[in-house]
């Protein structure tokens, strides 16, 4: 040391002395404080340290940690130096402070800037004082130690064994707080875990440390070096050993600033040599805590934050760094290509996207101020991506612009870049990321798969590459090119064997196969593309050695086994009868040249006979559109062949009929008796008339022009509504009435008859007259299609002109003859005959003269007419009057008893059946006689035969469908790709068999009411069947309202079941203001099958293309959250408040998709909205109502809208619509469809859950792919109905496991499950029920049970919130015992009387007590049998009109409340404990008893039932009840005491009996009478009329069973 340093040093032990007798003040220790704990990593002095040694020069340094201290040492060749105390700002300021100055100074540092150094001992150093007190400093050029934090002192002697120019620092563990062991641990366990502590340093190397007896060691090599312009590249080698070796490498990419400051990014390389993503924080030389979201490691000279821990944000000098940054990286992507080429070792493959950024989103704003941006990372590697050739492909890397994307990677396997070029119309297309498919990273990650479509030009699936595509650009792509798919061309160019594993592709799911059939897939012997089939008629075959006429399959193709086996698989077979015919013969037959049909006719009539009924009709169909018939007219033979259409059979009638016209062909049926057998002859007519040949005058359509029409004055009511005028034409008529009149033809005249009688018969039925045979229509449009008859020319002519014949051989016109004057040669007696006559306006007879009535009163006329009414209805004699007078005193008895009649139209069916169509053609009547038990009616046995072995024939196909589906499900496993498909096409063959789903449903209803307050909706109530739930899903349906003879027909918009009634709304303008709804005596709906709903959800799924055995389940995406909302929680209020309304006070553009199980529960949650809001109208910016609604005040608000609706047009929208809809529905504004399942939804929200089978569930979820999916609803409420039992009672919430309330749990992820634990429905006693009934006994209560509504019947009946009341059940006692409707709905009569009658009691009783109040009762009963005769019950008696009364079954009930439930378990007739029975069921308990605000009963059997202790649920139900405090129980026959007076009135009133075969229904002797069978109940009630002068009325109900 100098003597100048010498005084430096004395001068600043001085300073510093002073300075920590400052720091020493009280006032000072947190400046103290804070310079030692700025670090969050106690042991960060190492990194220090490190920084020091590299500044030095050091190429390697060493430490050795003891138990009492840490010594560090290095090799540097700069050693300390110290400068002048009183210089130190200036000295700092411009980089010449001394290393003792500024290791013993307060943050004031000599880095600079200026400098591409680390920073000599700043304050980082002092992170060493929470280890030590006096670190010492043995250094070539002076040695030190430091006291007191910040004093130098000099050591006068130097560290034994110090090496010459090494520089040594000592650690002593003697600080006063800290034991040493702990700054042992810290620093040990620090030293272990450095994270590249040399790789961004310039001249260190090596770094060592010992620790007690183990060593390890970091070493930085450098493998190999490149030059990229300006740009140096080094594979580096880390070397790491500690407690194990470790070996890390990776490609380093290094530039310098105009500073000469160096700048890195780097990509460590995996096992593969393939870059490989890692999670590490930005580098300034060694790691900060700086996270950049990035997967590479990324080293500047940024500006630190104090602690030297993160980086400053809102600093233009880290910007800049982190600009260059994002350069180099995007550059480095191509040099990591060219490295990978020049080495046959590709570095840029599928992986590059595990290494680059792909969501923008994870990166904060550029002008964030709080946080450092590093979003130029992902804009600069994306646009390298789209401008240069970077993406990977088979054989090397291919530009944006020419890249595709599969939708799975098979699709890219099978097809080359070659074949994808041609489907694509790009000689330069290439597949791109073709380990990836798009469908399976949408699922998982929508982020990258969005961002690798921005990428590409398109993605293409199946349909696009079999069927091809307009246009092939996306959003942003300057390529425009149309996808051609899969062309004819396309086929011929490719090779048997590569054609062979594309129809084995093709085979692998039915909606490709099923395509394949028709499209030119397939080589035939001239190596053209054909294909298989056209329409549904085969086109190519399997060669046979005779094939001239055929076109056959390529025979090279069936040597390839995939080939051959799809070939056959879609039925290509070698041509049979069928085939010759349409390939060989049918061709053939073009009209041009006549044709020898010696040869083909008997092959036609063959395979007629052959097929089946169905198929010989469509046959024959074919067959009347090609000229094959020989025919004759007048002139004799032609030579060449008409088609059918265009003959006559030669009848002597017809031959008569046609003689004015001698051009009429006929068939030459000589020519044919020939060729055919003469066992043939009879089939041989049938063959003639089944392909069109005529047997009738032929009848054609002439349209009238406008012009004409107006000028003819034909009718017209509505010019401009789509006006049409037709006219029937008569062929040959007009020739031969005019021979009629010029040759007084009195044969013509007979044949003309005859022949037009004929065509009356055979085209007049109930439908059609004769008007609409011979008269014109006039078809226009007003509210509807309308259509009307007029007087056509050809009728006028009928009519007119004198051609009937008479008696005395006159010709007359139709006005001038009378029917017993017609000529004897005219057939008069046949119903035919009559229409014509009628027809024609023949009167009986020819008034001569009108009778003068002028000198008769009004009086005296109307008698007259009156008479000339009586006369005309059959009354014509005084023994006519009398029996009149009879039938009206019977009439007028029984209209006093006020009996009422339900017909079997207003009867109930309550549970699904098979029905048969009602086919009214002779083949399907076996006999039309009369019979009874003595002589049985004749049975054409051939016929019965034949249809069997037809229906069986169907019947067999079917179960071996069934019996393969259920296989495939079985085999797949639960939840798999397969179960699902297979149970879909299960469930679709299940619902095509029931009766409710047949092709059309029909169901009357007897009384029809307009509901208050609307214009448009009325209630249908009493309906003849059960309500599918399918109903709602439907709309326009036609609704028939009969009064009297009249019927008017009105268009249903929307329909809503409610129970036993349904809601509908009709159509704007329907016109019912001038009915009476009052005289509607029936009202029928028919509804066409649903079934396409289940459909489209079935090709929704096979879109979805997964492999069979794809587990659904295990495979479920991790964005799902769940709403678990038991009864009255308010599940529908939380989900508008807590979720919609926060989504979108985001501000942010956002599409939300509302899904929901019915228009009803969609029109609750938008109702919801609208409440929450009040005044606010500020939803209407943004909610959009979809699909159909009932409610009026929905439609006409802004909220509904239209198919024409934009959707894109609102920035933010929340969409409301069901479920059912999203397989299928779409906006479709300005003809372009906007699909509702290929919309993109941010968030998608799924409410009802329970009550949505779980297909329509899971579909959406695989689907589509938003921020969040939210379901909501109640696992222990009410499931949906299935008609497949593999998936009975199968939901969302089965297949991920959610079956707990107090400890919710999911499966495959631990999914968010929100838990709504106070209700807000019940006072305390009833929400205890179901509380601990269902949901662990969490649930809280809003209410009090001072809250409860006060009903003041307590003198009467001393009720509480819970009640139970017990009924007695009996095997043997008819009005006791339990019965079941065809062995399915059970039924009680004695609990449905008693709960009919008490439901009606307590009614009167609390509106007596409470005549302002209002109140709801609902009746609960398990089985709709016995819910129908409650309901039918209670409509037959006067319910008060302060009450609102609601009966129906459980499932009807789910969503409803009412202030009493009255819930009615009656058993079936054997109690079993299976869980699986009814009322063992928790959730069917669970909602009969969450109904009800104020007070419950509990309606169940008593305990001498059989099986008692089997109603698990029930009995633990009870057991709730009584450990209340507020519950009573009563048994029924005391409540009937109460009732009636009498504990058993309703045994003594009531008389049982069979159902017998005839019923005459007279008055009933007991109060209730009752008839019931397996398939039917009828319940006769007799009721004290209002006034005693009427007697008693009999109200007679009917439950029957379909």
């Amino acid at each position: 040391m100098t003597s100048l340093e010498e005084k430096y040093f004395a001068e600043l032990t001085r300073d510093r002395t002073d300075n920590a007798n400052t720091l020493d003040k009280p006032s000072m220790q947190g400046a103290k404080d804070n310079a030692v704990e700025k670090y969050s990593d106690q042991a960060h002095f190492i990194y220090e340290l490190l920084q020091n040694a590299d500044d030095a020069g050091a190429t390697h340094a060493e430490f050795i940690l003891e138990s009492n201290r840490l010594i560090f040492s290095h090799n540097g060749t700069r050693h300390f130096s110290i400068s002048d105390p009183a210089t130190e700002k200036s000295d700092a300021e411009n980089g010449h402070l001394g290393d003792v100055n500024s290791i013993t100074s307060i943050g004031n540092s000599t880095k600079s800037m200026s400098e591409s150094k680390i920073g000599k001992f700043g304050v980082g150093f002092k992170a060493v004082f929470q280890y030590t007190s006096t670190p010492h400093i043995y250094d070539p050029a002076m040695c030190f130690k430091i006291e007191r934090f910040i004093v130098p002192i000099r050591l006068t002697d130097d560290f034994p064994g110090r090496k010459p120019n090494e520089t040594l620092f000592i650690f002593p563990f003697d600080h006063a707080e800290r034991k040493a062991d702990e700054a042992f641990d810290d620093i040990s366990e620090k030293l272990r875990s450095l994270k590249y502590p040399v790789l961004f340093l310039t001249n260190l190397r090596n770094i060592t440390y010992r620790i007690g007896n183990t060593s390890g060691c970091y070493e930085k090599e450098i493998d190999e070096e490149l030059k990229f312009s300006s740009t140096t590249a080094e594979l580096i080698v880390m070397k790491r050993d500690t407690s194990s070796k470790s070996e890390d490498k990776l490609w380093l990419f290094t530039r310098t600033t105009d500073n000469d400051r160096k700048y890195s990014v780097g990509f460590p390389l995996g096992s593969n040599g393939l870059p490989k993503p890692v999670k590490e924080p930005a580098f300034c030389f060694f790691p900060t805590k700086e996270r950049t979201e990035l997967k590479f490691i990324i080293h500047a000279p940024f500006l630190l934050t104090d602690s030297r821990e993160g980086i400053r944000a809102g600093i233009q000098h880290n910007k800049k760094m982190v600009a260059l940054l994002a350069n180099l990286a995007a550059d480095s992507i191509l040099y990591l290509r060219d490295i990978g080429s020049k080495e046959g070792h590709r570095l840029i493959t599928d992986d590059l996207i595990d290494i680059i950024p792909v969501d923008e989103n994870e990166f904060s704003p550029l002008d964030d101020r709080q946080k450092l941006s590093f979003l130029p990372f992902y804009t600069q590697i994306k646009d390298r991506l789209k401008k240069k050739a970077l993406l990977p492909s088979d054989n090397g890397y291919v530009k944006s612009e020419h890249a595709y994307w599969a939708f799975v990677p098979q699709i890219s396997k099978l097809f080359s870049n070659e074949q994808l070029a041609m489907i694509v119309n790009d000689p330069d297309a290439k597949w791109v990321f073709k380990s990836i498919g798009r469908q399976d990273i949408m699922r998982k990650n929508k982020m990258l798969a969005e961002y690798i479509e921005s990428l590409t030009v398109n993605c293409l699936d199946e349909d696009t590459i079999m069927f091809g595509k307009k246009s092939s650009s996306r959003a942003g792509s300057s390529t425009t090119n149309a996808i051609t798919g899969i062309t004819a061309e396309f086929i011929e160019h490719q090779s048997v064997t590569w054609l062979g594993k594309f129809y084995k592709w093709l085979s692998e799911t039915n909606k490709r196969t099923e395509a394949a059939k028709k499209l030119p897939f397939f080589l035939d012997q001239k190596g053209r593309a054909v294909p298989a089939y056209i329409g549904n008629e085969p086109n190519l075959f399997l060669p046979t050695g005779n094939d001239r006429d055929y076109i056959v399959v390529k025979k090279s193709l069936l040597r390839n086994k995939d080939a051959e086996a799809f070939i056959r698989k879609i039925g290509v077979k070698a041509p049979d009868l069928k085939d010759e015919i349409l390939n060989k013969i049918l061709p053939r037959c073009d009209g041009k040249v006549g044709v020898d049909m010696k040869v083909y006719f008997p092959k036609l009539l063959m395979y007629y006979k052959s097929c089946p009924l169905l198929e010989s009709g469509k046959f024959a169909v074919q067959l009347g559109k090609y000229p094959i018939l020989n025919y004759r007219t007048e002139n004799g033979c032609q030579s060449r062949q008409l088609t059918p259409d265009k003959i006559y059979y030669p009848t002597d009638g017809l031959k008569r009929y046609f003689m004015p016209k001698p051009e009429t062909a006929f068939l030459d049926v000589d020519y044919y008796r020939e060729i055919i057998p003469a066992e043939d002859a009879e089939i041989m007519l049938t063959f003639f008339k089944a392909i069109g040949v005529h047997y009738a005058p032929a009848i054609t359509e002439r349209v009238i022009a406008a012009h004409e029409a107006i000028k003819s004055g034909l009718p017209r009511k509505y010019p401009g509504r789509g006006e049409v005028w037709t006219e029937n034409q008569i062929d040959g008529c007009d020739e031969l009435l005019e021979a009629i009149v010029e040759k007084s033809d009195i044969d013509g005249s007979v044949a003309l008859w005859e022949q037009l009688v004929a065509l009356i018969a055979v085209r007049c039925d109930e439908r059609k007259t004769p008007e609409n045979i011979f008269g014109g229509s006039y078809a226009y449009f007003y509210y509807g299609q309308q259509r009307e008859f007029y007087e056509s020319s050809i009728s006028k002519k009928l009519k007119g002109i004198s051609w009937i014949l008479d008696r005395d051989g006159d010709f007359r016109n139709a006005a001038s003859v009378s029917i017993n004057a017609l000529s004897e040669r005219y057939d008069t007696a046949s119903e035919a005959a009559k229409k014509f006559i009628k027809y024609l306006g023949i009167a009986d007879e020819i008034k001569e003269k009108k009778t003068d009535d002028s000198n008769l009163s009004p009086e005296q006329l109307e008698e007259i007419n009156f008479g000339r009414k009586l006369r005309k209805a059959g009354i014509s004699s005084d023994q006519d009057i009398a029996e009149f007078m009879r039938w009206r005193e019977a009439k007028n008895k029984t209209k006093k008893t006020g009996r009422i009649s339900l017909s079997s139209k207003e009867v109930l069916s309550l549970q699904t059946a098979k029905t048969v169509s009602d086919d009214s053609s002779p083949d399907n009547q076996l006999d039309q006689s009369d019979s009874d038990e003595y002589s049985r009616p004749a049975v054409n046995l051939e016929k019965v035969i034949k249809r069997a072995k037809e229906n069986s024939e169907v019947e067999l196909e079917q179960i071996a469908r069934l019996e393969e589906l259920q296989k495939v499900a079985e085999q797949s496993g639960k939840y798999t790709y397969g179960w699902f498909k297979s149970l879909l096409e299960l469930e679709i063959m299940s619902q095509n068999e029931s009766s409710f789903a047949t092709k059309e449903i029909s169901i009357s209803f007897s009384l029809v009411e307009r509901e208050p307050e609307t214009e448009r909706t009325l209630m249908l109530k009493h309906p003849s069947r059960y309500i599918p739930q399918f109903m709602e899903d439907l709309s326009d349906i036609p609704l028939e309202l009969h009064i009297g003879k009249e019927t008017h027909t009105v268009a249903i918009e929307v329909v809503n079941i409610h129970s036993y009634s349904l809601r509908v709304k009709l159509r704007a303008n329907a016109g019912i203001d001038g009915i009476d709804l009052s005289k509607v005596t029936e009202a029928r709906i028919k509804a066409k099958d649903p079934s396409f709903l289940l459909e489209k959800l079935r090709d929704g799924f096979a879109e979805l293309a997964y492999d069979d055995k794809f587990n659904m389940q295990q495979n479920l995406c991790k964005n799902i959250e769940f709403i678990f909302g038991p009864p009255g929680t308010g599940k529908t209020t939380h989900l508008v408040q807590k979720v919609v309304v926060p989504l979108i006070a985001k501000q942010k553009p956002m599409k939300v998709l509302i899904l929901t199980p019915t228009n009803k529960s969609a029109d609750v949650l938008v109702n919801r909205v609208c409440e929450i809001f009040g005044t606010d109208h500020s939803y209407e910016n943004w909610l959009i109502r979809f699909g159909s609604t009932n409610d009026e005040n929905i439609e006409n608000s802004i909220v509904f809208k239209e198919k024409t609706f934009d959707l894109r047009a609102m920035p933010q929208s929340v969409t409301v619509t069901t479920i059912a809809r999203f397989p299928y529905d779409y906006f479709m504004p300005d003809g372009e469809r906007l699909y509702l399942d290929e919309i993109k939804w941010d968030y998608i929200i799924i409410d009802e859950a329970s009550m949505i089978p779980i297909a329509n569930i899971v579909y959406p979820l695989y689907k589509k792919s938003p921020k969040k999916f939210i379901v909501a609803g109640d696992p222990f409420q009410i499931e949906t109905i299935t008609s497949v039992d593999m998936w009975k009672n199968e939901n969302i919430y089965t297949m991920v496991k959610l079956n707990s309330f107090a400890a919710p749990n999911t499966v495959p992820h631990r999914y968010k499950v929100t838990t709504l634990k106070t209700q807000y429905r019940s006072v305390p006693e009833i929400g205890n029920v179901f509380s601990k009934l269902t949901y662990d006994g969490i649930i809280k209560h809003s209410r009090t049970s001072a809250s409860q509504k006060k009903l003041g019947i307590e003198g009467r009946l001393n009720i509480k919130s819970l009640n139970i009341i017990k009924f007695p059940v009996s095997r043997y006692e008819s009005i006791y015992r339990t019965k079941r409707l065809n062995g399915s709905s059970a039924y009680q009569v004695y609990s449905a009387l008693f709960a009919s009658e008490f439901t009606v009691f307590l009614a009167k009783l609390i509106s007596d007590r409470n005549r302002k109040d209002r109140f709801s009762i609902g009746v609960i009963a398990p089985y709709r049998a016995q819910a129908d005769l409650i309901d039918k019950l209670t409509s037959s008696m006067v319910i008060p009109k302060n009450v609102e009364l609601n009966v129906g079954t459980i499932h009807s009930f789910q969503g409803d409340e009412c202030d009493i439930i009255i819930a009615v378990f009656n058993p079936p007739p054997v109690i079993t404990d299976s869980d699986e029975m009814f009322l063992n069921k928790r959730n069917i308990i669970n909602v009969s008893l969450s109904r009800a605000r104020d007070y419950l009963f509990m309606i169940m059997p008593d305990g001498r039932t059989d099986n008692i202790s089997n109603l698990k649920v029930i009995s633990k139900a009870e057991t709730l009840f009584r450990s209340s405090g507020s519950f009573t129980e009563f048994g029924s026959h005391d409540v009937e005491k109460v009732m009636f007076g009498s504990e058993n009135y309703l045994e003594e009133n009531t008389f049982t009996t069979g159902h017998q075969s005839v019923n005459v229904y007279a008055v009933p002797e007991k109060k209730y009478e009752i008839r019931s069978e397996d398939s039917a109940v009828d319940l006769q009630v007799r009721r004290a009329a209002k006034k005693s002068s009427q007697g008693e009325r009999i109200i007679e109900l009917k439950i029957l069973q379909k």
